[in-house]
């Protein structure tokens, strides 16, 4: 538990809200308000100030709930006094004021209190100056009992900030390294950390609910992994075998080609040489039996081109039909006639092409580049209050948020700001009067809005 204390306030925003509440509580006699979402660490900053010791403070930490009234409030501070119920509690406080001593009351869930409580704590305090009071709300609770409990405008406030992408990053890395984690520091890349920050809104309580879904994530993740390529190894070795399985059966079937005689082959090369054309007319060469070619082998020889083409005969494994003539085309080596082609008389052009219409006058389309979406300003006149929907690391993401809910289009304003060396786009929405306000129009957004922060219109 005390690793989780730690860890939860592992930025610098935070300590600062915790030397804020110290400096307070030590210098401010009002009441204050730690106020924050559900699992925004607001019962984590508190523990961790009852932790640092102060000499000259008691802490008296109450659970709010329906069923306390003031008399249980006044056992309890009683209790951590040590002193009996006979005893006056006013004459305790006075006795701590004089010594400069403070007794700090912190009524945790403090949106469970039954309406009115708030206002006799707190007026109970300004009569004893010894005494500090610190209520633990979030803001919708802030927002129902200020209705009730008008002291509440008279509090302090100190709101406890979410975590950035970054810091969100920072805060998984850092529970990595604990043994009971059940993620690696190796499986934290951008994707996750873009992922757990959109869906938690930097919020460490829902951080902490989303680790047992991370981890079974990765598990499937690397298990889809491993079938996908079992699955492209089988499918390449099926295709191998299915490509191959042809070719490998033709050979085997395909039946052996004898070599040639050494007479019979240069038979064919020498039949062949009639052939060649040495005139540009066509012309019938009888087919020479082989001991006649070999005697008129000299005089073939001399009468081939070397320019012209040699013709490849193609070796039948089986007795091919005696061919009886050969017939020779004209080789594209002679020069072409060249061809004058007749011109076409006008009688016969068609009469029936229509002449293109002229265009009418057809505006001018301009062709600009494509516009960059405009990120629009705060409206600072409106009202002092919006709230911050989501913050994302990419303008796709803005895009695809748009996409998913039109109709909130009309009221969202991208502010573009860069963190870390990084650009960031927040998503704002509306404009209200009081946080109370925004608060209050928060809950008719979608449910993934619903734990959007009101932000006070100007700041960070």
């Amino acid at each position: 538990m005390k690793a989780t204390t730690a860890l939860s306030l592992i930025t610098q925003e935070r300590n600062q809200k915790l030397e804020l509440l110290i400096h307070l509580l030590a210098n401010l006699p009002h009441s204050l308000v730690v106020c924050g979402p559900d699992g925004i660490g607001k019962t984590t900053l508190i523990n961790i100030l009852q932790e640092r010791k102060n000499p000259s403070w008691l802490y008296c930490p109450v659970k709010g709930n329906a069923a306390l009234s003031f008399e249980a409030i006044q056992d309890s501070l009683a209790h951590t006094l040590g002193i009996d119920k006979s005893q006056s509690l006013s004459a305790i406080f006075s006795k701590y004021g004089s010594q400069h001593r403070k007794i700090v009351l912190t009524i945790d869930d403090a949106g469970l209190l039954v309406p009115g409580l708030i206002t006799t704590v707190v007026q109970y305090a300004t009569a004893n100056p010894a005494l500090r009071i610190v209520f633990v709300l979030t803001h919708d609770e802030l927002h129902v009992l200020s209705q009730s409990d008008r002291v509440l405008d008279d509090c302090h406030v100190i709101e406890i900030p979410p975590l950035s992408e970054k810091q969100c990053g920072e805060f998984l890395l850092e529970l990595s390294s604990q043994p009971s984690f059940p993620l690696s520091q190796a499986a934290i890349n951008e994707d996750l950390i873009e992922a757990v920050y959109r869906d938690t809104h930097g919020i460490p309580g829902k951080i902490f609910e989303q680790i047992p879904e991370l981890s079974i994530s990765q598990q499937n993740n690397n298990g889809g992994w491993w079938m996908a390529a079992a699955a492209v190894i089988l499918v390449a070795i099926t295709l191998g075998v299915q490509y191959l399985s042809p070719m490998l059966k033709d050979l085997a079937e395909a039946p052996s080609i004898p070599s040639p005689k050494p007479e019979e082959s240069k038979a064919i090369e020498l039949k062949s040489s009639p052939a060649l054309p040495t005139a540009q007319v066509e012309k019938e060469v009888p087919t020479p039996n082989p001991q006649a070619s070999l005697e008129a082998e000299p005089i073939v020889i001399e009468s081939v081109s070397p320019a012209e083409p040699v013709v490849t005969l193609e070796i039948m494994p089986d007795n091919p039909k005696p061919e009886t003539t050969v017939t020779i085309e004209k080789q594209p080596i002679i020069t072409p006639v060249p061809v004058i082609e007749k011109p076409i008389p006008e009688s016969k052009i068609s009469t029936n092409l229509k002449p293109t219409p002229k265009a009418k006058n057809v505006p001018e389309i301009s062709v600009t580049e494509e516009k960059k979406p405009i990120i629009n300003p705060p409206d600072r006149t409106a009202g002092a209050y919006t709230l911050q929907l989501i913050v994302v690391s990419k303008q796709s993401s803005v895009d695809e948020i748009k996409a998913k809910y039109p109709s909130l289009n009309s009221g969202i304003r991208v502010n573009k700001f860069v963190a870390g060396g990084q650009e960031r786009y927040a998503l704002m929405y509306g404009s209200f009067d009081s946080a109370a306000a925004a608060n209050k129009a928060r809950q008719s957004l979608p449910a993934e809005f619903r734990n959007s922060l009101a932000r006070k219109i100007g700041t960070p």
